[in-house]
C-alpha cells in the first residue's frame, strides 16, 4: 500500500505533540510505501523522516504542480495533518486520485479550542457552533475516516455535530510498554518545576503567563528555594518578560530531549486554561516519572481512572497548594507518579492501538466505495 501524509510543516517530534503524534501515526503504519510532504522547506525535521525510509517531497500551495505530483504518485491513502490542509489540497485528490482513500487527523479539535478561548477571554459561555467549526466539520465530512486523540472530542462529533461514528477512530498517544522503567531520579535527586510547551501554540503561551503572575507568587512564598523553568520551542521578544531570575523564573527556550530534562525536576506543571486534544508534556511527566500537576483541560483526555491522585484546577490558590504539598511531601510525590505509570500502561499501549488504526484502515479500504454512496453528507461535497 502507498500512503501519502500531507503535512502543514514538517513533523518535529522534539518540539511538538502533534509532531510526536504524527511519527506515531508513521510508525502504526510501518509497512506501507510512505511519502510525506509538505509546503515547508526541507530541514532536519524532514532529514529525520528520509532516515526512516521516508521519501519526502516538497509542494507548493495553490500551485498546479501538486496535480501533476499526485496523479503520478497514485497514493492509495492520503492522509492530511489538519484539516487546513484538507481544505488546501483534498479537491486536487479526488479529481486526480479519486480512489485514494482520505483521512484526516484533526491533532485536536480546532472548534473547541477556539470556543474555550473565546470563552474564557470574553466571558461568553461555551459556544462550539463558531466559524471554525464550519470548516472542521465540513473537512471531516469530506474524508472517509477521521483520526482523533480524544474520546471526549469524539463523542462531541457524535453527540453534537452528528457525526457517524463509523467515520471516526479513537487513537491516542501510543506508548511502547517495554519504555516503562523505575530507573529515573528519585525524589531526593530532583528539584525545581518546569513547565513545558511550544510558544507557537497559543494556550501554552497563556499558561505560561498564568503561572507567572498569578500562581506562582504563591508558591514561590512558601518554598522560595525553588524555581520555575519554563522551556518551549520558537518563544519570541514578547515571551522575554517570562524570564525574572530575581523571581526564580527563568526562560530556557527549545528542549532538546524533553524526557531527559524532565527527569530532573520534580513536578511538571500543565495549567492550561483552554485548549483541547490530548497533551503530550502530562504523558512526558509520567513517562519519567514525574509528579505532575494542572488544570481540568490539561488533563481531560487522559484521565481513565476516577483517582488521579489531586484534583486538578485551574485556580491559582488551589493548584499553587497541590503544588507546594507535592513539592514537600515525597509520599504524594511517589503516589502521582505511581498513578501516571499505572495509565500509561493500561491505556497507551502501543501495539493494542496500532493494531486497531491498521484494522480500521484495512476495513474501510475494503467498503470504500459502498461507505461513501452510503454516505449523504460526503456526497455533498
Amino acid at each position: 500500500m502507498k500512503a501519502l501524509l500531507i503535512a502543514k510543516h514538517w513533523p518535529e517530534p522534539d518540539a511538538t505533540a502533534a509532531g510526536r503524534r504524527t511519527f506515531d501515526i508513521l510508525n502504526a503504519l510501518n509497512g506501507f510505501d510512505f511519502h510525506c510532504a509538505s509546503a515547508g522547506s526541507f530541514n532536519k525535521h524532514s532529514e529525520v523522516l528520509e532516515s526512516q525510509s521516508i521519501q519526502c517531497h516538497q509542494i507548493k500551495l495553490n500551485d498546479d504542480s501538486f496535480d501533476q505530483f499526485i496523479e503520478a504518485l497514485k497514493p492509495d491513502i492520503v492522509i492530511y495533518d489538519r484539516f487546513m490542509i484538507e481544505e488546501q489540497f483534498s479537491w486536487r485528490v479526488k479529481t486526480f486520485c479519486p480512489d485514494a482513500m482520505t483521512i484526516l487527523d484533526t491533532s485536536d479539535l480546532h472548534c473547541l479550542r477556539q470556543a474555550r478561548k473565546t470563552a474564557l477571554h470574553c466571558g461568553e459561555p461555551l459556544n462550539l457552533n463558531n466559524d471554525i467549526a464550519l470548516r472542521e466539520i465540513a473537512s471531516i465530512q469530506r474524508t472517509d475516516l477521521t483520526i482523533m486523540i480524544s474520546s471526549i472530542e469524539m463523542e462531541i462529533l457524535k453527540n453534537h455535530f452528528a457525526v457517524a461514528s463509523h467515520k471516526l477512530h479513537y487513537y491516542p498517544f501510543v506508548i511502547n510498554n517495554q519504555r516503562l522503567s523505575d530507573s529515573y531520579p528519585s525524589f531526593s535527586q530532583r528539584n525545581h518545576l518546569m513547565m513545558i510547551g511550544n510558544f507557537l501554540h497559543e494556550p501554552n503561551s497563556d499558561a505560561a503567563r498564568f503561572m507567572e503572575n498569578e500562581v506562582w507568587p504563591i508558591i514561590h512564598k512558601a518554598i522560595p528555594q525553588a524555581q520555575l523553568h519554563i522551556y518551549g520551542a520558537y518563544h519570541s521578544d514578547k515571551h522575554q518578560q517570562l524570564h525574572q531570575p530575581k523571581k526564580n523564573v527563568h526562560l530556557k527556550g527549545r528542549c532538546e530531549d524533553a524526557l531527559v530534562t524532565m527527569a530532573q525536576y520534580k513536578i511538571n506543571l500543565a495549567p492550561l486554561r483552554f485548549g483541547a486534544g490530548m497533551k503530550g508534556k502530562v504523558l512526558e511527566g509520567w513517562l519519567t516519572h514525574t509528579a505532575t500537576l494542572g488544570s481540568p483541560i490539561a488533563f481531560e483526555a487522559m484521565l481513565f481512572d476516577e483517582d488521579l491522585g489531586f484534583s486538578p484546577s485551574i485556580n491559582a490558590n488551589e493548584l499553587a497548594q497541590s503544588v507546594i504539598d507535592t513539592y514537600n511531601n515525597e509520599a504524594t510525590f511517589n503516589n502521582l507518579t505511581q498513578i501516571g505509570q499505572s495509565q500509561l500502561s493500561k491505556y497507551f499501549d502501543e501495539s493494542t492501538h496500532n493494531a486497531l488504526l491498521k484494522g480500521t484502515i484495512t476495513q474501510h479500504q475494503q467498503h470504500l466505495t459502498d461507505r461513501r454512496q452510503n454516505d449523504f453528507y460526503q456526497t455533498l461535497f
